[in-house]
């Protein structure tokens, strides 16, 4: 089980991503569990679940289709391949669509950078 909350974002975020739950489940798991993130002592899980919420309240006006989203909250799961995973750091990412891309990840996503392969 992971031992902080940014870590369980990046958990529950690959569920949704694996299609092991669905929008609205990660929705109403995200949303509680990040509602006092500002006073936590957790950079990345604060600029982490700033990211997804404002993704998040863009879908909601139509800005994005799911799948867009999808592939916006990507990166943000550093190995994604249609299966929850604990590892976090560097990593390959698969996309449903076969695509394979390089992450690195840094605190508050300062310093992360994608490189499609």
């Amino acid at each position: 089980m992971p031992n902080t909350l940014d870590q369980e974002i990046r958990v529950q975020l690959a569920r949704f991503l694996a299609g092991e739950t669905d929008l609205e489940t990660f929705e109403a798991w995200l949303t509680p569990a990040t509602w006092e993130v500002e006073q936590s002592s957790n950079p990345a899980a604060q600029a982490l679940s700033s990211e997804l919420l404002l993704r998040l309240a863009e879908f909601t006006n139509g800005d994005w289709t799911e799948e867009e989203l999808r592939g916006l909250w990507q990166p943000y799961v550093p190995s994604w391949s249609g299966q929850s995973q604990q590892r976090f750091g560097s990593a390959a990412i698969v996309t449903r669509s076969g695509m394979a891309a390089q992450a690195q990840f840094g605190l508050g996503g300062r310093g992360r950078s994608v490189v499609s392969a």
